[in-house]
């Protein structure tokens, strides 16, 4: 209850800068934004507890910064205004509702900057970006891809996995797609072309049976799953809801039990029927009680497709905790259950999202 009383004043503290903004008087706010000639206001010390770069700009003094007016030299484009609130939203409250739009997303990413990196050193920056790539995907029409698919080229490094799931998807589409002028004009621009013509060599060669991870025009609906362990702790919520919701505070955990011959302590992800899977997310907070990173770094992943057979994939890395960290797969992976494990101690999970 306090969680969410807490975000509701965020989210009132982030609409009264809206109103300051608009009527160009400064009362609670104290800062400036200025992207591509549009300005927004802001409170500093909020910007400076999410994000290292505004940390530096505002504390430590950076040249864009004058009387606490920063300019964001970075965005080149006409970055629309929503964008700049819909991302200030999220830094206020870490919510990714008000990315409503392909246009909006677009602009989101561009602010953020590129993938490695990451310009604006933001917490849970990669929750907002996977949720900006998934609008843009789902928003997107079959005839529209090759335009939707050179505005990501013209990202660069801020759009690459983006880029990645818009290809894969002109790839399902090509049959359609050859015949249309927009494929024709793709020899203006050789770098998209080989771009595509190499993913589908690969894909050929080594993926066969490929499908698209995230389909145009649909959800990717990888949320229809269920949680269970060999030992859960009962201090804990315990559920599938409770680790999809974004409050660090709740959660699940189980206990290693040598009294009853357990050799490994798991979370389980269950989900109806096979899904591919190429990025999974993953957080842990103190929820409560004293869990920590080591609760959850260094975990194994593991896959089934029948609950019986398990091949292991990858090893958790979350180094810090109230952070969300991708967890990326050799390749996409068409699977009916996941698990998290440790051989000895306990393992706990605060926030877990499949894409």
């Amino acid at each position: 209850m306090a969680t969410s009383a807490l975000v509701a004043d965020l989210v009132a503290l982030c609409k009264t800068a809206r109103e300051e903004e608009a009527q160009g008087k400064h009362m609670t706010t104290d800062c400036k934004l200025v992207v591509a000639g549009s300005t927004v206001y802001a409170h500093s010390a909020l910007l400076t507890a999410r994000s290292k770069f505004f940390q530096k700009a505002f504390v430590q003094g950076m040249s864009e910064t004058s009387d606490k007016v920063l300019t964001l030299r970075h965005v080149i484009s006409n970055v629309p205004k929503e964008s700049v609130h819909a991302l200030l939203m999220f830094i206020y409250t870490s919510d990714a509702s008000e990315v409503s739009s392909a246009d909006i997303a677009f602009g989101i990413l561009e602010l953020l900057g590129a993938e490695e990196g990451d310009f604006l050193e933001l917490s849970d920056c990669s929750l907002l970006r996977a949720t900006c790539g998934n609008v843009i995907v789902q928003a997107v029409q079959t005839e529209d891809l090759l335009q939707t698919l050179s505005r990501a080229l013209s990202l660069g490094s801020s759009a690459l996995s983006l880029r990645r799931d818009l290809i894969e998807n002109v790839m399902l589409n090509m049959a359609e797609l050859s015949e249309s002028q927009a494929f024709a004009q793709l020899r203006e621009t050789p770098e998209l072309l080989c771009e595509i013509l190499a993913m589908v060599g690969s894909c050929m060669t080594a993926r066969p049976g490929w499908a698209p991870i995230v389909v145009v025009g649909r959800s990717p609906e990888l949320d229809g799953w269920s949680l269970s362990s060999n030992s859960f702790d009962a201090g804990l919520a315990n559920s599938a809801d409770a680790v999809r919701s974004r409050d660090f505070g709740s959660g699940a955990a189980a206990y290693h039990d040598e009294s009853e011959g357990a050799t490994q302590v798991y979370l389980q992800c269950s989900f109806d029927s096979s899904v591919i899977v190429r990025e999974i997310y993953l957080g842990i907070g103190p929820m409560g009680d004293d869990w920590n990173e080591d609760s959850l770094d260094g975990a194994d992943i593991m896959y089934s497709t029948d609950g019986d057979t398990w091949s292991t994939v990858g090893i958790v890395r979350v180094p810090e905790i109230n952070k969300l960290f991708k967890q990326s797969l050799p390749s996409p992976i068409a699977a009916t259950h996941w698990r998290f494990c440790m051989s000895i101690g306990a393992i706990a999970i605060s926030h877990l999202f499949f894409t």
